[in-house]
C-alpha cells in the first residue's frame, strides 16, 4: 500500500494541507496519524488508492481527468 504525507496529498488535489487533514478526518481519527519522537510533529499518512479516487469522484468532465494528470476511463 502506497501512501502519501498530507503536503503529498494537497498537491494532488490541488488544495491546502488542512483541507486535506479535514477530508481525511475519520482517517485521522482511527489512527494513521504517526507522532515523531517527542509528539510535536505529526505526519498524516494517507493511501495513494483514496486520493485517486477522490480525485475521480470530484472530476466532472474528460478535460478535469486530464488537467489532473489521470487517464479517462
Amino acid at each position: 500500500m502506497t501512501e502519501l504525507t498530507a503536503a503529498e496529498a494537497a498537491q494532488l488535489l490541488r488544495v491546502d494541507i488542512k483541507t486535506v487533514r479535514k477530508m481525511w478526518r475519520a482517517t485521522i481519527l482511527r489512527g494513521r496519524m504517526q507522532t515523531t519522537i517527542g509528539g510535536r510533529s505529526r505526519r498524516l499518512l494517507i493511501d495513494r488508492a483514496s486520493v485517486e479516487k477522490r480525485l475521480a469522484d470530484e472530476a466532472r468532465t474528460p478535460l478535469d481527468l486530464a488537467r489532473r494528470g489521470l487517464p479517462a476511463a
